[in-house]
C-alpha cells in the first residue's frame, strides 16, 4: 500500500505539470511544433529532476557515517574527488553515493531536449513560411 502512496505522490504532480504545459504551449501553437515543443519542455524537466536526484544522493552530514550505513569503506582521500558534474561523491574506489544511471540519464534527457527544441523550431519555421507563401 505505501508503493502505491508513494506513486502517487511522485507522479501526481508530474501529470499535473504536464497538463499545464499541454495547455500553456496550446494556447501558443498548433500542429507538429506543439507536439515537439511540449516534449522538449518535459524532456527538460525530466532532466532536472533526475539532476536534482543525483544531487540528493550527494547530500550527508556526516559522509562517513552514509557511506558506513551504505555497506562501504570510508577513505578521506575521495571526498575531494566530489564534484557535480558528472555528479560524483565518492566513499571508496569502487563506490559512489550517486547511482550510476544518474549521469547518463541526465545527458540521455538533455540530448532529447536539445532534439526535440530544434525540431520545434524547425516545425514553427516550416510552418510559419507555408503560411506566409499562401498569403
Amino acid at each position: 500500500m505505501d508503493r502505491v502512496v508513494g506513486g502517487f505522490v511522485v507522479l501526481a504532480p508530474v501529470v499535473l505539470v504536464a497538463a499545464v504545459v499541454h495547455i500553456m504551449v496550446g494556447r501558443r501553437m498548433r500542429g507538429p511544433a506543439r507536439v515537439f515543443t511540449e516534449t522538449a519542455i518535459l524532456a527538460l524537466l525530466a532532466t532536472v529532476l533526475m539532476y536534482a536526484w543525483g544531487a540528493w544522493h550527494m547530500f550527508a552530514w556526516d559522509i562517513e557515517e552514509t557511506c558506513t550505513l551504505a555497506g562501504q569503506s570510508f577513505e578521506p582521500r575521495f571526498v575531494l574527488d566530489t564534484s557535480m558534474f558528472p555528479l560524483s561523491k565518492k566513499c571508496n574506489a569502487d563506490y559512489d553515493l550517486v547511482p550510476s544511471y544518474v549521469n547518463p540519464a541526465v545527458i540521455g534527457l538533455f540530448a532529447v531536449t536539445v532534439l526535440f527544441t530544434i525540431l520545434a523550431l524547425y516545425k514553427a519555421f516550416v510552418n510559419r513560411k507555408s503560411l506566409d507563401s499562401k498569403g
